[in-house]
């Protein structure tokens, strides 16, 4: 998308990204300007000549003609985005992002600038104001086929509190090829991987974003076997230089290996490096800013390009991977007429106002999914529902949940008749289920009538498909106390299911009279 060692003469050559404005730097610069930002983009065919890729050295020397360029003639745009571009490589993010805003002021129709800012706004995580940027730039040159797809893989990003394989995948998978012009694509993405203070110890909030990176890594090396990946670690701007250059380092081996453990992940494809607080996305001083700061970088390589990296080692220990079979101990209870708590079994009889509740507990890391359905055809999502707080459908290994909470109850209400309650456990993130249930959910006033029977239909017509999942095996589960809402307690047992394959699906049919 961005130049990576070509003139933008070369690049309108080929005529898929065309300059839709004057350009500003060549006729109001002086010649030994222009001849800067020339060796500029001569650099890498140095490096490559010599059969070495284009790294800090190289990057270092691009950048030092770009900034003679820059400071020769300060209305140049062209000089000021491959300056952008290289302080970018290079890590220097505040100082990257003010070269992109620089170009677009200069000059507002060019809209290799915009792209140049939405690739910035990507690749530190950013992706809402990526967004932004890559319409601006879309409006100028509506035609540019990388830009059209970085815009996409960012709305894929967007809101996601942790990145989903399948977008992970669409960023780094497929080849680094040669886009329009000679301009090489980028793959990087930042994902932020929960440690102990001070400590390269995972947390266990961590395995959520471990699950999708390593699925979608293992995704990419099954299509592209000669694929490799960098694994960055970075620090936050609080400590020494010689401590957070340490810890970095073990921080992203720490990933590395977890990834070749759980995932069987070849050691000889993961790479690693610590920057320490050397590339800090920004210099604030809020939590919100250390936190962003705080990450891991995942790079796509080529595997001729990992030689300049360490490599890690095949390590034993705890596995990320998931066992043969997907299990999980599920408890729907309710309170009887003398507000005792009971385990709710199909074709069981439960009154208006009655309360009841839901238990799980997975045995590897997956994603829930509960939701009843009434006779009506009303549908309830009881689990994640914000209303309940809970947000989030990962779920972690061997950890209790109670659903609406632990000393909560759901009530039925007033319609009678049939009610089925679904619960889904799903090794894969189901984003298909959730953007469902987030359109039949949401009050949008501009919704019909028509429009939401037919997202209900496409909800009921998942439902079924649900059901068809089954489990494979039942047996009794674990014992876990529970008080009723009048507070009498009973120790009550699980269903603990089972089933091979990616996921698993229960439903309990009772009677509401």
């Amino acid at each position: 998308m961005k130049p990576r060692g070509h003139s933008f003469a070369s690049v309108a050559m080929f005529g898929s990204l065309v300059l839709l404005a004057p350009v500003l730097g060549w006729g109001a610069c002086s010649k030994e300007a222009q001849q800067s930002y020339e060796k500029g983009t001569q650099v890498s065919q140095k490096y490559t000549a010599q059969g070495n890729p284009c790294q800090e050295e190289c990057l270092e020397e691009k950048r030092y003609f770009y900034q003679r360029a820059v400071e020769l003639c300060p209305s140049y745009p062209e000089a000021d985005i491959n300056l952008g571009d290289v302080l970018e490589q290079l890590g220097r993010y505040p100082e990257a992002l003010i070269r992109y805003t620089k170009a677009t002021e200069l000059n507002p129709g060019f809209a290799i600038a915009y792209f140049g800012l939405g690739d910035f706004y990507f690749h530190t995580g950013d992706y809402a104001k990526a967004v932004a940027a890559y319409d601006k730039g879309l409006l100028l040159d509506p035609q540019s086929e990388l830009a059209n797809e970085q815009r996409r893989q960012a709305l894929c990003l967007k809101d996601k509190e942790v990145p989903a394989a399948r977008c992970i995948q669409e960023v780094l998978g497929g080849f680094v090829r040669m886009g329009p012009g000679g301009i090489k694509r980028d793959r990087r993405i930042p994902i932020s991987i929960p440690f102990a203070y001070n400590a390269d110890t995972l947390l266990p909030e961590a395995r959520r974003p471990l699950q999708e990176l390593g699925t979608a890594l293992k995704g990419i090396l099954e299509s592209f076997p000669s694929a490799a990946f960098l694994i960055e670690g970075h620090t936050d701007l609080r400590g020494t230089d010689e401590y957070n250059l340490d810890l970095s380092t073990r921080r992203a081996r720490r990933v590395a290996e977890s990834l070749a453990a759980g995932f069987s992940l070849p050691p000889d494809r993961l790479g690693t490096k610590g920057y320490g607080k050397t590339r800090p996305i920004s210099l604030g001083s809020s939590e919100a800013d250390h936190a962003r700061n705080r990450r891991v970088e995942v790079v796509r390589l080529e595997a001729n390009e990992l030689g300049a990296y360490p490599s890690i080692k095949p390590v034993g220990g705890p596995s990320l991977a998931d066992p043969p079979s997907l299990v999980m101990d599920v408890g729907v209870f309710y309170e009887d007429a003398e507000s005792r708590p009971r385990k709710l079994q199909d074709g069981a009889r439960l009154h208006s106002g009655d309360g009841y509740r839901v238990f799980f507990e997975p045995q590897q890391p997956c994603y829930v999914y509960i939701f009843q359905l009434d006779t009506s055809g009303k549908l309830f999502h009881l689990y994640p529902n914000p209303k309940y707080g809970t947000h989030d459908n990962f779920a972690q290994a061997r950890a209790a949940y109670w659903v609406p909470g632990k000393d909560k109850w759901f009530e039925l209400d007033h319609t009678l008749g049939k009610e089925e309650i679904y619960v889904v456990a799903t090794r894969e993130r189901r984003e298909d289920i959730e953007d469902l249930f987030k359109r039949l959910t949401r009050a949008d006033p501009s919704d019909t009538h028509q429009t939401k029977q037919q997202v209900l239909t496409l909800v009921l017509k998942t439902v079924d498909t649900m059901e068809k999942m089954g489990v494979g095996g039942t047996r009794p589960g674990k014992n876990v106390t529970t008080a009723s809402k009048a507070g009498q307690t009973a120790e009550l047992t699980t269903d603990q299911l089972y089933q091979e394959g990616l996921s698993l699906a229960r439903k309990v049919v009772f009677h509401h009279e």
